[in-house]
């Protein structure tokens, strides 16, 4: 029961070990971390311009009924 603890934590943490190994200990991902982050701080929020584009998409249901009985035979 252990060891299948320990293997869910182990596997669990794979992803964080990646990037660790990958990202923070090679210098040109550091270097374009750097300029990625640089670049979102040059711009601020208030000189930012966002549009919305709303579209409508109207639908139409038919009932269909198959078979329903009559009501002049009875």
């Amino acid at each position: 029961m252990v060891m299948a603890y320990l293997f869910t934590i182990v596997n669990s943490l794979q992803g964080a070990f990646i990037f660790l190994v990958h990202c923070l200990l090679n210098r040109q991902v550091r270097e374009e971390y750097r300029r990625w982050i640089k670049g979102t701080r040059k711009t601020s929020p208030t000189t930012q311009n966002f549009t919305l584009f709303v579209s409508t998409v109207t639908t139409s249901t038919k009932m269909v009924s198959w078979g329903e009985p009559s009501t002049s035979s009875l």
